[in-house]
């Protein structure tokens, strides 16, 4: 399946993760979330939540498969948490992890699967990118190998915390296809770091596309963009289509205001 589609137009696909319901059963959370007025919804398949693949035999995996078209409901990623790590210990059970969660995203939407997320953790980035650089090369074999993206997410309490950051890890690691980032305004917000800035330096970077496409536009932002993108006074706009592998926000972990157009922006 190629990674770039021809663009279609489709509805935006406002999502919550499964993150903080982590005590309900996963049929349970994603009803919920339907209920609520969600559309997509990234999995948390950290192990000890209801979503690890160890909980899902070969039954579960059709039924959910079921579930998810039943609800309507779109599967656009799974969220573990694999920081490399410096020693080779580790390496071994990340790998296994993340065979395991393509598995499982092959299983549960084998159409498209969803994209696998996680952050890398660490403190000081300069000594951090070494690791990193280390250890993602391996990453990107196994995501071309299990015909997965795996999206990496500067997270505010990691050593790579920032858009710019990710962009300099990518291109030392020669843009593997596989690798993308995730934009996540919540790790930016309240540290001076506009959000049209910081969407501005994503687009030049290696984002992943969880349901739509971001696009520069000579035109204004489109009707369909959430209001506080549409006050950008950028020419962001969203081009409302279904190329994977180009740009896409991460997963909201908070309800929105009001359940018939959930927040879209940001986790």
């Amino acid at each position: 399946m190629p990674l770039l589609r021809t663009p279609q137009k489709t509805r935006r696909h406002p999502r919550l993760s499964t993150y903080g319901m982590k005590s309900l059963k996963t049929e349970d959370a994603i009803r919920i979330l339907r209920e609520i007025g969600y559309d997509s919804v990234e999995l948390t398949a950290i192990k000890g939540w209801d979503g690890e693949p160890a909980q899902f035999d070969a039954a579960r995996r059709i039924t959910m498969r079921k579930r998810f078209t039943d609800l309507g409901l779109k599967l656009s990623a799974l969220m573990e948490n694999l920081p490399p790590h410096p020693t080779t210990r580790p390496i071994a059970r990340h790998s296994i992890a993340l065979k395991l969660a393509a598995q499982l995203a092959h299983d549960l939407c084998p159409d498209r699967p969803p994209l696998i997320e996680t952050i890398l953790g660490g403190t000081d980035w300069p000594k951090a990118k070494e690791l990193f650089l280390r250890r993602l090369p391996d990453w990107a074999k196994l995501a071309d190998a299990e015909s997965v993206v795996i999206a990496i997410k500067p997270h505010r309490n990691s050593a790579m915390n920032r858009p710019e950051q990710a962009i300099e890890l990518f291109e030392a690691l020669g843009k593997p296809p596989r690798l993308r980032m995730v934009y996540d305004y919540s790790h930016y917000a309240m540290r001076e770091m506009p959000m049209d800035q910081t969407i501005r330096t994503s687009l030049r970077g290696r984002l992943s596309s969880q349901s739509r496409m971001w696009r520069w536009s000579k035109a204004k932002p489109c009707s369909s963009c959430p209001a506080r993108l549409a006050r950008l006074t950028t020419s962001l706009c969203f081009d409302c289509s279904s190329r994977a592998g180009t740009t896409a926000t991460s997963t909201a972990k908070s309800p929105a205001k009001s359940p018939a157009r959930p927040d879209t922006i940001q986790s």
